[in-house]
C-alpha cells in the first residue's frame, strides 16, 4: 500500500484479483466490500469462517466415504482374492493341471504381488487425499 500509494480496498482487491487460492480471492472481496459498505466486520468473519468449516467437513466427509469404498475394493483385492488364487494354484498342482512351480515359489509370487498392490493402494489414496 506504501509503496504502490493504493488505499486498502484496492489493495485487497488487487490481491483478491492476484491470489492464486479462489476461496482467499472471494474472502479479501468480501473484505473489501463489507468495508466499502460499512458493514460489520465480525459478522462478516463469523459468517465465513461458519461457511469454510461447513465446506471443509463435507470434503472430509467426502474423502471418508471414498476410502471406505477402496477400503471394501482393497479387502477383496488384497485378503481375498490372494487366498483364493492361492488355493486354486495349489489344487492346481496337486491335481497336476497348474504350472510348473514349487510351493514356496507360489508362495513369494504371492506376497510380492501383495507388496505391489499395497504400494499402489497407498499411492492412490495419498494422491486422492485433499489438500492439508
Amino acid at each position: 500500500m506504501n509503496v504502490l500509494g493504493h488505499d486498502l480496498i484496492t489493495s485487497l482487491r488487487n490481491v483478491a484479483f492476484k491470489s492464486p487460492s479462489k476461496k482467499l480471492g472471494e474472502l479479501l472481496n468480501g473484505l473489501a466490500t463489507t468495508i466499502t459498505s460499512g458493514g460489520n466486520l465480525p459478522e462478516f468473519f463469523n459468517k465465513r469462517a461458519e461457511s469454510y468449516l461447513f465446506d471443509y467437513k463435507l470434503e472430509r466427509e467426502k474423502y471418508t466415504k471414498m476410502a471406505e469404498t477402496f477400503m471394501d475394493i482393497y479387502i477383496s483385492v488384497v485378503i481375498a482374492a490372494p487366498m483364493i488364487l492361492m488355493l486354486l494354484l495349489m489344487m492346481m498342482k496337486i491335481s497336476g493341471f497348474g504350472i510348473p512351480l514349487s510351493t514356496s515359489a507360489i508362495t513369494i509370487i504371492m506376497i510380492l504381488g501383495v507388496c505391489v498392490v499395497n504400494i499402489g493402494f497407498l499411492t492412490f489414496l495419498s494422491l486422492r487425499q485433499p489438500g492439508q
